[in-house]
């Protein structure tokens, strides 16, 4: 019983390997995070500029026209990621990426995503209306999968998350530290989108930040019941889904 309370209510928090993190692991983490960010501050700036309406005419179905939007800045999001990895010689596994318990880590990601669900389920159990599972919906899911969802969860909560210990030993600062990094990571996109400076972004969206910072204790939380990456994409992902 004292296992099963353990479990619930703890924050195994790992990186997954034997050693703890250093302090240079710790600032090339946050370095990473500001290289992160400047992607998404230029992909901002290409949203705005006339090579985006050159993709849109060339390709006018709008899930397509997010994928290839998208999919070359996740590359070079995630590219350092594993060129790190691979330098220090470390395995995917210490980002959450393994086998290890991947079956009880998709139950519980599919089981944290209910609360933001339960209205659209409770119309299909009780009322029988259906859920909106066309193709498009399917391809947006696969968007918000493959190019939100898991390179958001392997960057933040799979590598920063973790190698900032390296900098903040205590566990619960790292967790803080990390949610405030994850939280103003969504600016620089809508700053450049929008033609707004840091601080007039931040003024006007802070609530939604807010927001995102507390959805990051909730998804850090489920990645801590297993240290796999596969229940909290799925789960970040189909949230990302229902309010995309």
């Amino acid at each position: 019983m004292l296992r099963v309370l353990n479990f619930v209510t703890s924050f195994h928090l790992t990186c997954s390997t034997i050693r703890r993190p250093t302090v240079r692991e710790g600032i090339t983490a946050l370095l990473y995070f500001v290289y992160v960010n400047v992607i998404f501050y230029l992909l901002g700036l290409i949203y705005n500029s006339h090579w985006m309406v050159q993709l849109t005419t060339a390709i006018p179905h709008e899930d397509w026209m997010r994928l290839a939007f998208t999919f070359p800045a996740v590359v070079l999001q995630l590219a350092p990621l594993f060129i790190i990895l691979k330098l220090r010689g470390e395995t995917w596994s210490s980002i959450g990426i393994k086998r290890s318990k991947i079956g009880l880590s998709l139950l519980i990601g599919l089981i944290a995503v209910l609360p933001f669900r339960w209205v659209p389920l409770m119309n299909w159990i009780f009322h029988g209306k259906s859920l909106p599972l066309d193709g498009g919906a399917v391809l947006g899911f696969l968007y918000y999968l493959t190019l939100i969802a898991l390179p958001e969860e392997l960057i933040f909560r799979g590598y920063i998350q973790t190698r900032i210990m390296g900098l903040i030993p205590s566990k619960s600062a790292a967790i803080l530290t990390t949610g405030l990094l994850f939280a103003l990571t969504h600016v620089p996109f809508q700053m450049a989108v929008l033609n707004l400076n840091y601080a007039g972004y931040l003024g006007k969206m802070y609530i939604q930040l807010f927001i995102i910072f507390f959805i990051h204790l909730y998804f850090t939380y489920i990645y801590t019941r297993t240290n796999n990456i596969a229940g909290v994409t799925l789960c970040h992902a189909l949230v990302d889904f229902i309010f995309g």
